[in-house]
């Protein structure tokens, strides 16, 4: 029996509510490398993916408010010869984009502009929406959150030619999709929502999103060699340094990928290079005494990192915007897909580390969450006495991040995920031939043992029984 999926999981992209502090650690990453044998792990973790899985990236790491690797590996520009270079060299950040929107929010929040906990028809224009099926109010934290309800609408995303884009009010009412679950119930992971957001922020400034945040973040943070305005092509200093996008081909070889476009920028058309968005994870944690100045007041900065929805207690959710991952230490994180470029940043702010690493490939899993899995640590997985028999929660599960209007909604019938019992503690997941051992450590949470890279963003699977039945 296929089942709507009650699995708390984000794939695009986990706590109690911790405190913003910072602790007196040792000098290593959480994991607890040596940071002075840190660029040769990454060298040799990187050899064995480079040249051959992926045609280059950018990555940097961060320990106490310093950088401690800044490397490019492989190439920019394969055909060529143009290496790798986090400094100068553009790339596509994707959906790490939607961070810049949250924090744009609580910038806006701090200053009274905008409640989070306010209907977002406040702040809309009258009858802007008009696929709603629940009266409930949807709230910023809502779209933060991903569960303002929205299915997924893949149209009108993604352009072949500058000409085509248009403005972001226009974008949003072109790809409107219909809401179907209940504000607050489920989480699906939502383009849509992060753009609205945006939109909301457009109408209480009086200014394009890209210029708020220009003025706001990028020049704040001297972010010189970023830009969120598309198409890229009228900034001639981001094209001339911008790396080409590739697909894997036949036997090692790298495929151009051309050019695409989106109109909804705010979900994922950063393009800048893996130096300013260090400068943007640096902000995020600074070292005490200093200020970040993203806020006027540090408990701005304290509430945007702190736990703000959870599906159980325990569980990791997400940190106004940013995804918790259960590592060594709490991280928060996001990565990102374009159609020819990938990324990932995860901060641990109770360490003083982060990672970054930009690739010019499209799903590279391996650099992304593998290297920084290794680098950042799981969390504990001591199993506890007493718990549900596995056998519980066997079954197929469909995403809740899917289309459910037209004929895309048989897609999501074609890749479930499958779950069933090893034993009575652990579970094998299989999502479309990858696959995953999972244990579990309390009751309906369970955490992954080993398994394809693929599973290691969805490090922590929570299951929701409702009358024995998941």
């Amino acid at each position: 029996m296929i089942k709507r999926i009650s699995i708390f999981l984000h794939i695009v992209f986990f706590s109690l509510c911790f405190p913003y502090t910072f602790s007196a650690a040792e000098n290593t990453t959480p994991s607890g490398i040596p940071i002075e044998e840190l660029e040769q792990f990454v060298d040799e973790y990187a050899e064995e993916y480079i040249g051959s899985t992926v045609a280059g990236a950018a990555i940097i790491a961060i320990k106490d408010n310093q950088i401690v690797l800044s490397k490019g590996y492989g190439y920019a520009d394969v055909e060529n010869q143009i290496p790798m270079n986090p400094d100068t060299t553009v790339l596509e950040w994707g959906s790490i984009t939607k961070l810049f929107v949250w924090v744009s929010a609580m910038q806006l929040a701090e200053q009274g502009e905008l409640d989070l906990e306010e209907d977002i028809r406040t702040y809309l224009p009258e009858e802007f929406l008009t696929k709603l099926n629940y009266d409930d109010p949807i709230t910023i934290l809502n779209l933060m959150h991903h569960n303002a309800g929205f299915e997924e609408y893949i149209f009108d995303l993604l352009f072949e030619s500058p000409e085509q884009l248009v403005d972001l009010e226009e974008s949003l009412k072109l790809a409107e999709p219909e809401q179907v679950y209940k504000p607050g119930e489920v989480v699906a992971y939502s383009n849509y929502s992060t753009s609205l957001a945006a939109y909301i922020i457009e109408e209480i400034t009086g200014q394009p999103f890209y210029d708020y945040v220009n003025e706001h973040i990028f020049d704040e943070l001297e972010m010189n060699h970023s830009t969120m305005h598309l198409p890229v092509e009228d900034n001639q200093e981001i094209t001339r340094h911008k790396g080409i996008g590739y697909f894997p081909g036949e036997n090692g070889d790298f495929m151009e990928s051309q050019s695409f476009y989106i109109s909804m920028y705010p979900s994922g058309g950063i393009n800048g290079t893996a130096a300013d968005l260090a400068k943007f994870a640096q902000a995020l944690m600074p070292s005490e005494p200093e200020k970040t100045s993203l806020f006027q007041e540090d408990q701005t900065l304290q509430k945007l990192l702190t736990t703000s929805y959870a599906p159980e207690e325990g569980v990791p959710g997400l940190a106004h915007g940013f995804w918790e991952y259960d590592g060594e230490y709490r991280g928060l994180t996001h990565s990102g897909n374009t159609v020819a470029y990938s990324s990932n940043m995860q901060i641990v702010p109770e360490d003083n580390f982060a990672i970054i690493i930009l690739t010019n490939q499209a799903d590279e899993i391996d650099l992304l969450f593998g290297l920084t899995d290794e680098l950042v640590g799981r969390g504990d997985q001591t199993v506890r006495e007493n718990l549900p028999p596995a056998a519980e929660v066997e079954g197929s599960y469909l995403s809740a991040r899917r289309t459910f209007n037209g004929f895309m909604n048989l897609y999501a019938y074609l890749a479930p995920l499958d779950v069933k019992p090893m034993d009575d503690n652990e579970i094998e997941l299989d999502l479309a031939g990858f696959k995953a051992t999972y244990v579990q450590t309390s009751p309906y949470v369970y955490k992954l043992k080993s398994g394809d890279d693929v599973f290691i963003p969805s490090n922590v699977m929570y299951f929701h029984v409702n009358d024995g039945m998941s």
